[in-house]
Formats: C-alpha cells, structure tokens, sequence
C-alpha cells in the first residue's frame, strides 16, 4: 500500500495501523487482516451486551445491572471490604430487586395455567404502592 492508502485506511476505519498491536507491514492483506480482526471483535462485544455480560451503567434497568450488583455484595460481604459496595449501590440493588420481582409477579398474574397465592397477591400490591404512589413514574426516576 502506498504512503496515501495506508493514511486513508487507518482514517476510515479509526485506527493506528503504527501500534505495536497491530502487526501491520503495509500490505493490503495486513490491512484486510486488521479489519477483519476489529469487526470480529465488535461482534463479540455487541454479543455480550446483548447478554448483559459488559458493566451495564449505573441507573440502567437490566438483569445485567441486578446481576452485577449482587455480585458486587457478595464480593463485598466474603471480603468484608464493603468500599466494593456503596450505599448508594444497596439502595439501587434492592430498588432493582423490588423493580423484577414486580415484573415477574404482574407476568405470574396475567398467566391463566400458573396460580398466584395471597402472599403473592400482597407482595404485588405492596410493590405497585411502592412503585406507583406518591408521584407515579416521576418519583421512581428520583430513587
């Protein structure tokens, strides 16, 4: 590849073909390598996304983020090192953990072959006050 095509591919595609990590020499096979090499990579990522298996951000409301802050207490409970988990953390697992088990309970009742107990029944109208009282959605984004 000329001086000009190594430029217009490292610009079109967003890399630095002069990293060590790269390996690139030059040669248009080089630089069919490297691409091929990123677009694999992308597809593992979205892959894991798509999963939830990536730190989902602080706010989100996925089974990855639930998962990821129950992993984080127990690490920070067997460690008893607990600036692992902030309060701020806590109170975000448990409004998660109310947040699903709502979502699993409202799924459970609408389901005519799954019977639903009295507890079961309670629980949900405890969760819907907690979630629909006082503001309705407005107040859950405060939380």
């Amino acid at each position: 590849m000329t001086n000009d095509e190594i430029r217009d591919f490292a610009d079109e595609f967003g890399i630095d073909p002069t990293e060590d990590y790269y390996n690139f020499d030059g040669t248009l096979a080089s630089a069919r390598k490297i691409v091929k090499d990123q677009k694999a990579y992308e597809a593992e990522m979205f892959q894991q996304y798509k999963m939830g298996k990536l730190d989902p951000e602080a706010g989100s409301l996925s089974k990855g983020r639930l998962n990821l802050l129950r992993q984080r207490a127990e690490e920070a409970e067997a460690t008893k090192d607990y600036r692992l988990f902030g309060e701020d953390e806590a109170d975000e697992l448990k409004y998660l953990e109310d947040y699903f088990e709502k979502d699993y309970l409202n799924f459970k009742a609408q389901q005519t072959d799954r019977k639903i107990t009295q507890e079961e029944i309670e629980r949900l109208k405890e969760l819907n006050e907690k979630f629909f009282a006082k503001g309705g959605l407005a107040r859950i984004l405060e939380m």
